[in-house]
């Protein structure tokens, strides 16, 4: 079963948001608490 182009869209949206996830995780443990919140809101909007 091939998958359906709803599939790919779905997939290719969870792998970016899944890599944002990993970034910011990544960054939050060399930057300081208030600008990982300030990073995190602007990305949010």
């Amino acid at each position: 079963m091939h998958p359906t182009r709803q599939d790919k869209l779905l997939h290719r949206t969870s792998y970016s948001v899944g890599a944002q996830t990993l970034f910011l995780g990544n960054a939050a443990k060399f930057i300081p608490n208030f600008l990982n919140r300030t990073v995190n809101k602007f990305i949010a909007q």
